[in-house]
């Protein structure tokens, strides 16, 4: 996948982390001295579970502060959570973000004249339409946006969160496992949309095909942060190779061993038989085995090499 033809924004997202660290309430660490800048370019960001994906995301948001260090944003930001919760009062337009949005629009459309409202609505004078077009497309339609959003499952939630998200058309937008809860033509929605984002965008995901799509990937570990340039796919490369070559030392470590301990039950088999000197000897002198002959001279020095083995069967 490809990002291309993209609409310039008068406003772009950055965020920089500069000596980043935080804390747990406990008291135990959680990462220290992160050190990124996050720009336009589409960011996945992945990470074994519990090194601390999701904190990072809330302190990028500005919903968490770091215990020390500083994070530095311009542009508007929007979190959307891998899990989203209903509040027992919240209605869908809310669970969504477009609440205060829409409530300017009916303002303005009830002969209101606030700047504020003026100012929160921009150019979104369609909202409305384009939030029941959305609802729509997700397989949601006829949904009131002030109807309670209790009624939802947990997927229909997500799929209002996901078209709260990009309607707001914040500058940077940060997704949670976007694609969990969505079938097959939902997951291809999503992926149309995040090809079309204009705007910067960071995803954590462990879907393969969303992070595919991603122009770089940063890896949260217990060694900190890391930017690889390129997607998944790029970024799987070098892992691989070094998986491989783990099982390659692994693999030949084992069969060294399994020779080893197949010479050795040769030569205590050897040397329980009549005739063991010719059997020892050719095994061990005739240079066939490289293992044994490496061990030769040692056996030697020791006074116990093949020949002092069978010394005894010759007087007795």
């Amino acid at each position: 996948m490809c990002w291309h033809a993209m609409e310039i924004r008068m406003t772009c997202a950055s965020l920089t982390l500069e000596s980043v660290a935080y804390v747990l309430p406990d008291g135990s660490p959680l990462f220290s001295d992160l050190n990124i800048h996050i720009d336009q370019r589409a960011t996945g960001r992945v990470g074994r579970n519990g090194v601390g994906k999701s904190v990072l995301a809330r302190l990028l948001a500005g919903e968490l502060l770091p215990s020390a260090g500083r994070c530095v944003r311009s542009g508007s930001v929007h979190d959307l959570p891998q899990r989203v919760s209903v509040a027992p009062e919240q209605s869908i337009a809310e669970l969504a973000g477009i609440a205060p949005l829409l409530d300017a629009l009916e303002r303005i459309a009830a002969g209101g004249v606030a700047p504020a409202d003026f100012e929160r609505v921009g150019e979104r004078w369609t909202a409305h339409a384009q939030f029941a077009a959305e609802l729509e497309r997700q397989g949601l339609g006829g949904h009131d946006p002030r109807a309670p959003a209790a009624q939802l499952s947990g997927g229909e939630a997500m799929r209002v969160a996901l078209a709260g998200a990009f309607l707001t058309q914040p500058d940077l937008l940060i997704l949670g496992e976007p694609s969990n809860h969505l079938d097959g033509p939902q997951r291809q929605r999503l992926m149309d949309q995040l090809l079309a984002w204009s705007g910067g965008l960071l995803v954590m995901s462990h879907d393969r095909s969303l992070l595919d799509a991603m122009q770089r990937i940063l890896e949260l570990s217990a060694q900190g942060l890391r930017s690889y340039g390129g997607n998944d796919a790029l970024y799987a490369q070098p892992r691989d190779r070094a998986t491989g070559g783990q099982r390659s030392a692994g693999t030949a470590q084992t069969h060294t061993r399994t020779r080893r301990a197949g010479v050795a039950r040769a030569t205590v088999a050897s040397t329980a038989r009549p005739g063991a000197r010719r059997a020892c000897c050719g095994a061990g002198e005739s240079g066939r085995d490289p293992v044994w002959r490496a061990q030769a001279p040692q056996r030697r020095q020791r006074g116990g090499g093949c020949n002092s083995n069978v010394r005894p069967n010759r007087r007795g």
